[in-house]
């Protein structure tokens, strides 16, 4: 594994221990446990977003899945945006808008990582 794997993990780990001090483990939507992290904005196409914290969703298995594999998923992110806010969204819109050139380096993983740890 090289150093910007093990680091990219790193992140992941921190991202969810982040997410669940500020979240709870609670699922946003039914108040139901346990529950994974959602990224909002996706991994795979907002990948600037990934460590962010607003980013992440607690939901339940089920609410997740329906999420992913169901043609629930624009009933499922509206009901996000309307339990976290207008305020949220727009900010959260406007983040997924300003892609940085130098996300996917090593020095970019190394400042979400200190930003991470000075979350926990």
């Amino acid at each position: 594994m090289t150093e910007k794997q093990k680091l990219q993990k790193e992140n992941d780990t921190l991202w969810k221990q982040v997410c669940l001090n500020r979240y709870g483990d609670r699922c946003l939507i039914c108040k139901q446990s346990p529950i994974t992290f959602h990224h909002f904005y996706a991994r795979g196409s907002y990948g600037h977003m990934v460590s962010e914290i607003e980013n992440g969703v607690p939901l339940c298995q089920s609410h997740h899945y329906s999420l992913h594999f169901t043609n629930r998923r624009t009933q499922i992110e509206e009901e996000i945006k309307r339990k976290r806010g207008k305020k949220w969204a727009d900010k959260m819109y406007k983040m997924s808008k300003s892609r940085p050139t130098s996300f996917k380096t090593l020095a970019w993983l190394q400042k979400q990582n200190k930003k991470l740890k000075s979350n926990l």
